[in-house]
């Protein structure tokens, strides 16, 4: 068993935990095991305005296939993990967060918060474009 541990925070950016593929990991089947949280929305209006939702909370272990002997040179011995950690809204920004939180309305009496971004584990050589894990991001509050 191979096991590995990491940490991340939001930067508004693509991060990338790189496991190590050894003998071991091509003899049976890679588990990744992830707990993800989502970032919160933020507070809409002008004063009182309502708070924005939580993210979303998940936790799994996703077994991927064997991976082949002949896998582990084409990938350079390593299983690149795309790892997305959403940014939390802010109030009174129309423009999307950092993992696909929805920007926020805003008219000339007041403005709603953004949403927060999603968190998403990807494993580029399984699929490029799927989350195989994802932790919802909270919705902004109204006014």
């Amino acid at each position: 068993t191979v096991n590995y541990s990491f940490s991340f925070t939001s930067t508004g950016a693509d991060q990338y935990a790189d496991v190590l593929l050894s003998g071991a990991a091509t003899e049976t089947a890679v588990r990744v095991t992830g707990s993800l949280w989502g970032a919160g929305g933020a507070r809409g209006g002008l004063s009182p305005g309502e708070d924005g939702g939580a993210g979303g909370y998940t936790r799994s272990t996703i077994v991927l296939p064997r991976i082949l002997p002949s896998h582990v040179s084409t990938l350079g011995g390593q299983l690149r993990t795309l790892v997305i950690v959403g940014k939390s809204g802010v109030f009174s920004n129309e423009a999307s967060t950092y993992g696909g939180g929805g920007g926020s309305g805003i008219n000339s009496n007041s403005a709603g918060g953004q949403g927060g971004g999603r968190t998403a584990i990807r494993i580029p050589f399984i699929s490029s474009s799927e989350d195989l894990l994802t932790a919802g991001g909270g919705g902004g509050g109204g006014w």
